[in-house]
């Protein structure tokens, strides 16, 4: 596996990060 799963592995992380902060952000402007 190696690089490309180490990369695919933070990708996923940076996805996940970034879906709470929408989420978080989103709800802050719709409540």
């Amino acid at each position: 596996v190696g690089a490309l799963g180490n990369l695919t592995f933070v990708l996923c992380i940076i996805i996940f990060i970034f879906a709470v902060m929408g989420m978080q952000l989103f709800g802050k402007n719709y409540t």
